[in-house]
């Protein structure tokens, strides 16, 4: 029997950007897009609760998984904006992303903070369990949260992130992440960091994520983490590279996630680390099932695999607008058909947690909540 699928939110940034326009008529952070919200002043006159709504809106509709609003947030991005002098106030932003996603767990059940309802889990789940503790409490008990945590590209804000094509060095790649990880957790082998679940997002590159891989298993052991690519037709990466590969070098790297091997990073010198799943996302719906399959064909079946799909619609820069792409008035072709019924075949190819991204709505979450209420994810 497959696992019951878990599912992410969508387009969390967009619904942002929605609601600061209706309050007080401006766009998100030319640099920071929804990050800038971390700041007081960052987009001023935006609503102070404007975060938690988006968040709340998410689990309303029915995810069992929210991603804080820290994609776009980094150290250098912050002074660069002129919204932190230090990194010290910059990374204080950073994990305010991580308090507003736990505040609206919070008040949406009431429940604990991430961190210790994930000990508490561990403690307690099952040991029939085949998850990590931090997504068996949202397989079993309720919602929690993962830290989004974008690529360089996104730091280099030239759209880099759907090509690849870095010209920084391997290790200027591994500090520019090393600081904003250390600034969200608190410290190499932070032991709360145990219990919080990264998401490295739209890795356009394997030598990103490898970089990510060996850093994780280098400084961070016992925390776990998946790593999401954005990908092209033909299921492969941004910059050509095929996800196959990919997957087998991360496993190579990290090894798949087992309870011995997680207790075994936390106890000893690092020699794996903690992955939880490899995906794809910011990607049209047809890629993401030719994706889907090449990456559950090539992990082990303990690893999660992951789908975060835009909605179909394509964006126009001239016009800065976004349409489906049908060849003529009315054309039901395949970017047109509903992410929900999208999710039901990724759950058939083998994805465990589906959710979305670009022009995802609460109200498409809500759609694939129904439509997966009773699917499982194939072995």
């Amino acid at each position: 029997m497959g696992r019951r699928v878990l599912v992410l939110d969508g387009g969390v940034s967009e619904r942002l950007a929605e609601l600061v326009a209706q309050s007080c008529g401006s766009g998100l952070h030319p640099l920071l897009w929804s990050s800038a919200l971390l700041h007081p002043e960052g987009i001023p006159g935006a609503p102070t609760d404007v975060i938690q709504t988006v968040h709340r809106e998410f689990l309303e509709a029915g995810s069992d998984i929210i991603t804080t609003v820290s994609y776009q947030g980094t150290l250098p991005g912050f002074r660069a904006a002129g919204l932190a002098t230090t990194d010290a106030e910059a990374g204080a932003l950073l994990r305010r992303a991580v308090t507003e996603a736990t505040a609206a767990l919070d008040l949406h059940a009431g429940r604990r903070t991430c961190t210790a309802a994930s000990s508490s889990v561990e403690r307690s789940s099952s040991s029939s369990s085949r998850r990590h503790p931090a997504l068996s409490y949202a397989e079993t008990i309720g919602p929690s949260s993962a830290v989004s945590i974008g690529p360089y590209g996104a730091f280099l804000h030239d759209g880099s992130e759907y090509r690849g094509d870095y010209t920084a060095s391997d290790a200027d790649l591994r500090a520019h992440h090393q600081s904003t990880v250390d600034a969200l957790l608190g410290g190499v082998n932070d032991p709360d960091a145990a219990g919080t679940v990264l998401a490295f997002e739209t890795v356009p590159v394997l030598r990103e994520a490898t970089v990510l891989a060996e850093m994780m298993r280098d400084c961070y052991p016992s925390t776990p983490f998946w790593i999401s690519f954005q990908c092209g037709p033909n299921a492969q990466t941004a910059a050509g590279e095929e996800l196959s590969d990919c997957c087998a070098e991360l496993v190579r790297i990290c090894g798949p996630f087992t309870a011995v091997a997680a207790a075994r990073a936390r106890d000893s010198a690092p020699s794996a680390a903690t992955l939880l799943g490899v995906g794809v996302n910011c990607c049209a719906p047809d890629a993401a099932l030719q994706a889907v399959r090449a990456i559950k064909a090539a992990l082990p079946s303990s690893l999660e695999v992951l789908v975060a799909p835009n909605s179909g619609e394509v964006f126009c820069a001239k016009d800065k607008t976004w349409a489906f792409a049908a060849e003529e008035p009315g054309d039901s072709g395949p970017g047109t058909k509903p992410i929900a019924e999208w999710a039901e075949q990724y759950a058939g190819a083998g994805a465990t947690i589906i959710g979305g991204c670009c022009r995802v709505t609460p109200a498409d979450i809500t759609a694939i909540r129904k439509r997966l209420a009773t699917v499982t994810s194939a072995e």
